[in-house]
């Protein structure tokens, strides 16, 4: 106190403004840092919420692959193939973008075992497309269409002036390839060759003659190897069914680690910055409240001092009105 009376009031006032001015500027300064941490913190929250909806299209991608998957394999399409294909193409680009996202690094392991996992069933996808075709998309076409072609020529011969028992046999072999067509079970395969080496063991007679005979065991013959062809393909087509469901099956448990993982991450970050958006609040609500007591003390002091100065002087003027002209002016 003893040193504020030694400043004359105007500059004790200009004192007290200045430093209300630099509690004002420092509050405005504290609150422009607040609100800039603040954006750097949703930023960052929205960052995770980008990677997370990543994470979804790309699951949502790989299940969209498998339908085009099973409605090529029920369809027999090539609409189906090229859906596959088109979607094939957005995932990768997918799984590119999440490799080179920066807070995806973190997963690189599971985004390099998901990206080899979905290469492998791109690979095998392809090689079921190929078997497919080479089967035959429609009955006329490649080995379908050859074994029917065969099984024609064989039919139109015995129609002429085969026997009834030469008939039955052709019926027999007409069913079990149909039965293997329609359930792909080995057994019809072998029961096939059976029916088949029946029909072609039977007598002349049955053929309507000698040359008969030689004349429908040609076609028979090709039918016989036509029908083998078609079954190997089958079974090798079979194989590639049940490894792209593998191949699948295994690489959707790891994409479900990836997606649990990038949520897991993105919750942990909202609540951290959560906290780290309070903390920095409850810094800038304690040193407002700081810098407003400092200024209610400070203009307490100063008002003080500036009214005892004031008192101070009416006191001695009431002396010196008084005939007291020892009076202490101060």
């Amino acid at each position: 106190m003893n040193i504020l009376q030694k400043i004359k009031v105007a500059h004790r006032t200009i004192i007290l403004t200045a430093v209300a001015v630099i509690c004002l500027c420092a509050v405005c300064t504290i609150f422009l840092i607040e609100r800039s941490v603040s954006q750097d913190y949703a930023e960052y929250i929205e960052e995770y919420a980008d990677l997370k909806g990543a994470t979804l299209d790309l699951d949502n991608e790989f299940l969209h692959l498998r339908r085009y998957e099973k409605d090529f394999l029920l369809r027999k399409d090539d609409g189906s193939v090229a859906k596959h294909q088109a979607m094939s193409l957005k995932a990768q680009k997918l799984i590119t973008e999440l490799r080179s996202d920066e807070n995806a690094q973190a997963f690189a392991p599971l985004l390099n075992e998901i990206e080899i996992g979905y290469q492998a069933y791109i690979a095998v996808f392809a090689r079921l497309v190929d078997a497919n075709k080479e089967l035959g998309l429609t009955p006329s076409e490649g080995l379908e269409g050859s074994l029917r072609a065969a099984v024609h020529d064989v039919e139109t011969l015995l129609k002429e002036d085969a026997a009834p028992t030469a008939m039955v046999e052709m019926l027999t072999l007409r069913r079990q390839e149909k039965d293997f067509i329609l359930r792909r079970d080995p057994k019809y395969l072998v029961s096939h060759q059976d029916a088949l080496s029946r029909l072609a063991s039977l007598s002349p007679d049955a053929f309507g003659g000698e040359a008969k005979k030689a004349q429908v065991l040609a076609p028979l013959s090709t039918y016989g190897r036509a029908f083998v062809d078609y079954a190997d393909a089958t079974s090798r087509e079979v194989s590639l069914r049940k490894e792209i469901s593998d191949r699948f099956a295994a690489l959707e448990p790891t994409l479900q680690t990836f997606i649990a993982k990038v949520e897991g991450l993105s919750v942990s970050k909202k609540a951290e910055s959560k906290a780290r958006s309070e903390r920095t609040t409850t810094i800038v609500l304690a040193s407002v409240a700081a810098m407003a007591v400092l200024l209610i003390i400070l203009a307490t002091i100063v008002g003080r001092s500036i009214s005892s100065a004031v008192v101070n002087m009416a006191k001695s003027m009431r002396q010196l009105a008084s005939g007291d002209l020892e009076a202490d002016i101060q």
